[in-house]
C-alpha cells in the first residue's frame, strides 16, 4: 500500500470552514449567536496562552468569546459559583475552565 501524506494545515482549514458555515446558519436561522465563556484560575502564562488561543480560534468562525479570570486563591465555591452562573447563562453554550492542577 502506498504512502499517503496527510496535511494537518489543510485538515484544519477545512475543519474550521464548516464550523463557520454551522455558526453562520445557527446565526441566520435561528438567531443564535454561540459564546464560549473560558474561567481562567490562577496566573500561568500557558494557561493565558491556551485561552487566547481558543478565543482567537472562536473568532475566527463566529463564536463569541469571554474570559473570566479567577484568583489563584479563590476557593472551589467561588469558582463553582461562577461556573453555575455562566452555565445558567442562555447566552453561553461552552464553558472552558482551565486551571493548571
Amino acid at each position: 500500500m502506498p504512502a499517503h501524506l496527510l496535511d494537518g494545515q489543510a485538515t484544519a482549514r477545512t475543519i474550521r470552514a464548516e464550523i463557520k458555515e454551522g455558526v453562520a446558519r445557527l446565526r441566520e436561522e435561528r438567531s443564535v449567536i454561540p459564546r464560549l465563556a473560558a474561567v481562567l484560575i490562577g496566573d500561568n502564562p500557558a494557561s493565558e496562552a491556551y485561552v487566547g488561543m481558543k478565543s482567537k480560534a472562536s473568532g475566527w468562525v463566529g463564536i463569541e468569546s469571554e474570559t473570566h479570570r479567577l484568583p489563584d486563591s479563590c476557593s472551589q465555591h467561588d469558582a463553582e459559583n461562577l461556573i453555575a452562573q455562566l452555565n445558567a447563562d442562555p447566552r453561553v453554550h461552552g464553558i472552558l475552565v482551565q486551571h493548571p492542577v
